[in-house]
């Protein structure tokens, strides 16, 4: 697919992202203002809205050196029907930074 050889064109530590190395501090606090309707449109556990032309990038950062270990970008490139059900073509690239492993203690 062309549309997946442009996406692939480099590995993860030579490409660009639009997300810091390195997840920077935040603080929540509560509002005093008045709770707001929202309307969900992302697919669950995808984070996109499946309407086509829409692009979204997301990553995971590891604790406590709170360095990005992956990036994903994902865009909706197309139509798309599966056993006669409508819907929308994805298309996923996940690059994984550093592999995480885990050591019994």
């Amino acid at each position: 697919m062309k549309n997946q050889e442009n996406i692939n064109k480099g590995n993860s530590t030579e490409r660009n992202t639009i997300l810091p190395e390195f997840l920077p501090e935040y603080s929540i606090t509560k509002s005093q203002e008045a709770p707001f309707e929202a309307v969900w449109e992302e697919l669950q556990g995808w984070m996109i809205v499946p309407r086509l032309g829409e692009k979204l990038t997301w990553g995971l950062y590891e604790l406590p050196s709170r360095k990005r270990t992956e990036y994903t970008e994902l865009a909706v490139t197309g139509r798309a029907e599966v056993h006669g059900i409508e819907g929308s073509r994805l298309l996923p690239h996940n690059m994984m930074l550093k592999i995480i492993t885990a050591q019994a203690v």
